[in-house]
């Protein structure tokens, strides 16, 4: 094996130019050139004679330039000339190997950032990621020299921007930063930790952006001023501003002080372009700009409420806040509503937050259209499947990358109920066809219906009267069947939530264990569960026209195939459904994964 040559030297020299440039960096991703990643071009220049000729001629394999000294800066700087390049700054011990940072002293670094930016107007690509309190007074020195550096450089084929500043108060005062002349190229700009005050760009938020993401930091000193910014951005199609749950305690991008007094014209500000919102800011700031920006109704809609999390105190309440976000979700989709194309699946998940006794609860409620014609889906083709739980200790994550996500906690005089009614409530969401419900709550706190009763619950679920199919995880699946039972006993048969088509995950049917306070298990007795789909699925109980009940799936529930067996007696083989796979509760399996390790130890 030792004697015979690699496949790869085999290959012609015009092949292998093809797979070098193949591992050119790209330009919109500069990173961290250490000693032992693949794509490193040294490494390739020193296999040999044949290799160093080919990669000496492919000027994109040298285009993203190294800063740990002068020399090999300036090497790549040379040899990638005149393309266009990338440089990336990362003082952060999270995402920079030890051995590696051992190897570069910072003053080294100094030398070759200093070289790397000696040809500004190359410069495509700038990423600078700087928690400085890693490095100590030496990383505090260099972050401040980067942007003496940055100061008055023209870049005029800058396209990418990403400044990550993970200690806010170590850049001071500068005159300007990355020059005064318009970049006409500049399409992606993320911003943290940066203060207008300290670094004053304005001329970065008048370049044609696609992309502006912004964390920490003040990027604008009032609301008028940032509208006015936005209005400027005709070509944008991604909005960020998101505060990480860490920095809440920072400044956000927009004072929200007074924010919703603010007398603005509804939709005043255009963003025709725009594909994606993403906000996780406190409720004022999302209701403000919901009220504010006018934007295509295909917009993705990413809107996470962090008033639990937020160090400052808000200044309005959750109903005016929910009032002003309530109106503006109505007036972005009304044509939606209008021409015939509301949400069909929904996706619903209360939970208890029992660290915050201001915000008790947090509700999460995805949605979805439909993927074909209208006329050619089954109602069960709506259901978010990507979600459904497969594995032994996971909670139930919400769904990515769908039309519109909204998240909201509630206040103490607000409850969970009344906050799933005033979501489920939206006209956009009225005519859905299919709903994922599930719930979540931590350790032994309570879940969030624990104290609801069956009239409660059919006026907390009136708005999904439409609902053909419904998957309902746990307790929510218990409070719905002793809802059924108690709306069939007081006249209100199709009053809420009322499918054709129901699947129980998550639920256990066997008789409640001894130790059932402490498992908190979702039980139903198999005997009551009979007497809610035997009421159900009786046509004559709802009229002709009437929708009712015609087939249950159970998957991840604790049953027996004597309980199924039983099941399918009293209702009928078709209309019951168990593939006898997707066996036992979460809550089961867990214990019974914990038994099982527990037993081995033991051994």
């Amino acid at each position: 094996m030792g004697d015979s040559p690699t496949t790869v030297q085999r290959l012609p020299p015009e092949l292998l130019v093809e797979i070098f440039k193949r591992l050119s960096p790209p330009y919109h991703l500069p990173r961290w050139p250490q000693y032992t990643s693949l794509d490193d071009p040294r490494r390739l220049s020193h296999v040999c004679s044949t290799w160093r000729t080919i990669s000496l001629g492919i000027k994109s394999l040298w285009t993203s330039i190294p800063i740990k000294n002068e020399y090999w800066a300036g090497l790549s700087i040379d040899r990638s000339r005149p393309l266009p390049v990338s440089v990336i700054v990362t003082l952060d011990e999270l995402h920079v190997d030890e051995k590696e940072r051992r190897k570069v002293p910072i003053y080294d670094m100094h030398d070759g950032l200093q070289r790397a930016l000696s040809e500004p107007h190359r410069l495509r690509a700038l990423e600078a990621e700087l928690a400085t309190y890693s490095f100590g007074p030496t990383g505090i020195w260099l972050a401040h020299k980067l942007f003496v550096f940055l100061e008055a450089i023209e870049v005029p084929l800058l396209e990418y921007l990403d400044i990550n500043l993970q200690v806010h108060d170590l850049v001071p005062g500068h005159p300007s930063f990355l020059g005064h002349l318009p970049l006409a190229n500049l399409r992606y700009v993320s911003f943290r930790g940066l203060y207008q005050g300290d670094l004053p760009s304005p001329h970065i938020l008048l370049a044609p952006l696609t992309t502006l993401e912004l964390g920490c930091g003040a990027m604008w000193e009032s609301t008028h001023d940032a509208l006015e910014s936005l209005s400027r951005l005709p070509t944008l199609e991604i909005l960020s501003i998101r505060r990480d749950r860490d920095d809440m305690f920072w400044p956000g991008a927009i004072p929200t002080f007074g924010i919703l007094d603010e007398v603005i014209k509804p939709r005043s500000v255009s963003l025709p372009n725009l594909k994606r919102l993403s906000l996780y800011e406190s409720l004022e700031l999302i209701a403000y700009l919901m009220r504010s920006l006018a934007m295509p109704t295909y917009t993705a809609l990413d809107l996470h409420d962090a008033n639990d999390q937020a160090d400052e105190e808000p200044g309005a309440s959750f109903s005016e806040c929910w009032d002003v976000l309530a109106a503006g979700l109505n007036a972005h989709y009304t044509c939606n509503i209008q021409e015939g194309r509301p949400f069909r699946g929904l996706f619903l998940l209360p939970q208890t937050n029992d660290r915050n006794v201001e915000h008790p609860h947090r509700v999460h409620i995805v949605a979805d259209y439909a993927t074909d014609e209208e006329g050619t889906l089954t109602a069960r083709r709506y259901l978010m499947t990507d979600r459904i739980e497969r594995d032994i200790g996971v909670f139930p994550p919400t769904p990515q990358g769908r039309p519109l996500s909204i998240s909201l906690c509630n206040e103490e005089n607000f409850s969970v109920l009344g906050l799933v009614q005033a979501l489920t409530g939206l006209p956009i969401f009225r005519q859905a066809r299919a709903i994922i419900f599930f719930q979540k709550s931590w350790g032994r706190t309570p879940e969030p219906f624990s104290a609801t009763s069956p009239s409660e619950w059919l006026t907390t679920t009136r708005y999904l009267s439409n609902i053909e199919v419904a998957h309902l995880g746990g307790y929510i699946a218990v409070h719905h069947v002793e809802a059924l039972l108690d709306a069939e006993n007081n006249g209100h048969a199709s009053q809420g939530l009322c499918p054709t088509d129901l699947i129980i995950e998550d639920v256990s049917f066997l008789p409640e264990p001894s130790q059932s306070e402490d498992s908190r298990l979702a039980c139903i007795p198999l005997d009551k569960f009979i007497l809610a789909l035997q009421r159900y699925s009786d046509a004559d109980s709802f009229g002709r026209d009437a929708r009712h009940l015609t087939h249950v799936e159970l998957i991840y529930c604790d049953i027996e195939e004597d309980q199924v067996s039983l099941l399918r007696r009293e209702l009928g083989d078709g209309f019951v459904s168990w593939d006898n796979l997707t066996r036992g509760s979460r809550r089961s399996r867990q214990l019974a994964e914990w038994y099982d390790i527990t037993s081995g130890t033991e051994e």
